[in-house]
């Protein structure tokens, strides 16, 4: 009896921690793919290989305790596309996990070509990723994809528009400089205004630091019409 009792305590404790490990995998899945995030309707969102490739952590780490998991996905709507999915968690100890999570997603969701089929593949990544976060017991997606939102976040008008003008006063092209600042060369304002925000940051603080013509740092200070250097640099 007494053996039975230590295996059961045994197998609570191995599968204690492999749901705390599980998260930080989960993440380390999401940083590790440069992918990981797209912006649909100004909202950032996880991409569905990424969705898959999260799908495959959680089973393989359950598959590594003894258990099972089973995922299972239905279209209950077509207009707007919404779409149920569920996770069955069966656990070496016995006990069973059942999560399920609600998505939807609409025409203005998607491109023109292929609707119905981008609708519901749409859905279904977020309805995964409302049931990852279900699983885990926390929104660790939308902390991982916070931070990531900068670099896909494009280069606003104003910034885009500051760039040129202090490039001009500083007698600085863009193309010499950006190869070693952002990696990349930069030819002609289109391929600038396809930078993201947070390199475009990175222009604006390096052409900010070089003295102007008259060989002295901008010191160029806000009016009421215009919006200072600082503003303009954490404009999103």
């Amino acid at each position: 009896m007494e053996n039975k009792v230590a295996t059961v305590e045994n197998q609570i404790a191995t599968v204690d921690t492999s749901f705390e490990g599980l998260r930080s995998r989960l993440v380390s899945v999401l940083e590790d793919n440069k992918s990981a995030c797209v912006k649909i309707n100004g909202r950032l969102e996880i991409t569905r290989p990424v969705a898959l490739a999260l799908l495959n952590e959680l089973s393989r780490s359950i598959a590594s305790i003894g258990g099972k998991v089973k995922i299972t996905k239905d279209v209950l709507n077509f207009s707007p596309v919404v779409v149920k999915s569920s996770c069955t968690i069966e656990l070496p100890n016995g006990a069973v996990l059942h999560f399920e999570a609600l998505a939807s997603a609409e025409e203005t969701d998607v491109g023109e070509r292929r609707i119905y089929h981008d609708m519901i593949a749409t859905a279904e990544t977020r309805s995964v990723k409302r049931l990852l976060e279900e699983t885990v017991g926390e929104d660790f997606i939308n902390k991982v994809l916070a931070p990531m939102a900068e670099e896909v976040r494009k280069i606003s008008q104003k910034q885009l528009d500051y760039i040129i003008d202090l490039a001009k006063k500083k007698s600085v092209l863009i193309s010499r400089i950006s190869k070693d600042l952002l990696g990349k060369s930069i030819k002609n304002e289109k391929e600038l205004a396809n930078i993201s925000s947070k390199e475009a940051r990175k222009l604006i603080d390096y052409l900010n630091s070089l003295p102007d013509k008259s060989g002295r740092k901008s010191l160029r200070k806000s009016s009421s019409k215009e919006k200072s250097e600082e503003e303009v640099k954490e404009e999103v």
